[in-house]
């Protein structure tokens, strides 16, 4: 039986090259499996009748959750997020804080609520469509994401104001433009119909268990390609290793 040649330079670069490969292979795997339990969740959540929660403070335990609100809108502190197209219209998400009503003597609470979307004006880019905001108490509900999506931004962003249109929603940015400190969430509202609204604004938002399933695709996909490039480094390192052995042995033997 003929045996391997290679030297321990090639075999540690080889064994390094393929224990890497492997583990970035893991990793992604891994990646894919949480993006799976997450897309579970907001199925989950969905499905769910809405809640009140008892400790809005409690954050990160309220992402994906499925959210009943009250309070009083804030609109003299909206903000539009730009670049939100909806069926290939352009247009704007508006961001409003809702000044949310508890119990007496306990701390004030803002949530940032995504009301929906507006079109934008063709003719005129900052013009916003008018759109109606009810007074006193409301209930909202819908689910709470850790912020809305953000987008790429080129180069150095104007100072942000109130009332403005923002590449994304910062929420340092945001406490600095209003004095406000919302909790750390982003509730997308939701209506009975969401694209037949009293308000004007629609509330038809992206599948996010199609979207989180494109990731783990892609998780999966980057997967496949570190471990075929470890099968690739192993086979190389084998065939090469094969082939020195064989001409070591057919030069010995001329």
């Amino acid at each position: 039986m003929r045996r391997l040649k290679i030297g321990w330079i090639p075999a540690l670069a080889a064994v390094l090259g393929i224990a890497l490969t492997v583990a970035l292979g893991n990793w992604q795997m891994r990646r894919a499996e949480q993006k799976l339990t997450l897309q579970q969740a907001l199925i989950v959540a969905e499905r769910q009748t809405p809640v009140a929660p008892v400790d809005w403070l409690n954050a990160e335990a309220l992402i994906h959750q499925h959210l009943k609100a009250s309070g009083k809108w804030m609109p003299e502190a909206v903000v539009y997020l730009d670049n939100r197209p909806y069926q290939g219209r352009a247009g704007f998400y508006v961001l409003m804080p809702l000044k949310l009503d508890v119990a007496s003597g306990q701390k004030e609470i803002i949530l940032m609520v995504n009301r929906g979307w507006l079109p934008r004006d063709i003719n005129q880019r900052t013009h916003i469509a008018p759109y109606a905001t009810p007074m006193g108490t409301v209930e909202v509900q819908g689910i709470a994401l850790d912020n809305e999506p953000k987008l790429l931004e080129l180069g150095q962003a104007a100072p942000e104001k109130l009332g403005g249109i923002w590449q994304n929603f910062d929420f340092a940015a945001y406490q600095n433009a209003s004095q406000l400190v919302p909790v750390p969430l982003v509730l997308r509202e939701e209506s009975p119909s969401p694209k037949l609204t009293e308000d004007g604004l629609i509330r038809d938002w992206p599948d996010q268990g199609a979207s989180i399933q494109a990731q783990i695709d892609r998780h999966h996909g980057y997967a496949a390609q570190w471990y075929g490039l470890a099968g690739l480094i192993a086979f190389l390192t084998l065939f090469y290793g094969y082939r020195n052995a064989r001409k070591s042995t057919e030069s010995k033997s001329s």
